[in-house]
């Protein structure tokens, strides 16, 4: 127990030094990991074999599927306006997911020639 007023303020002053510190450090974890890791690290692990930069073959197909569904390689122009909002936004869901599983356009494109068998 500490009996010296000096040194019961300096631990106290030590103690709230650490206290902040620890606090900073809980921001800036849950900042992190609110807004950069789930999203990127939940797209992958659902798309990509464990461990691999390579896409599973279902997740090909899926990702094909979705593109024609979402216009990815067509323009979403129509002359009615409410239709091409729909198309715009499937076309953002697309964009979405290509951005969060950082696909480039040749993975893209190679993905849209996928044959799924039919």
């Amino acid at each position: 127990m500490i009996e010296d007023p000096q040194d019961l303020e300096a631990a106290r002053a030590r103690d709230a030094i650490r206290r902040r510190a620890v606090n900073v450090s809980r921001a800036a974890k849950e900042i992190f990991f609110a807004y950069f890791t789930p999203r990127r690290w939940s797209w992958r692990a659902l798309f990509f074999a464990p461990g691999h930069d390579k896409l599973r073959r279902a997740s090909e197909l899926v990702l094909k599927d979705l593109g024609n569904f979402c216009f990815a390689t067509r323009s979403t122009f129509s002359s009615d306006p409410y239709l091409m909002g729909v198309r715009e936004g499937r076309r953002q869901v697309w964009l979405r997911i290509v951005q969060s599983l950082e696909l480039n356009e040749r993975q893209v494109q190679q993905l849209m020639e996928v044959d799924d068998g039919v």
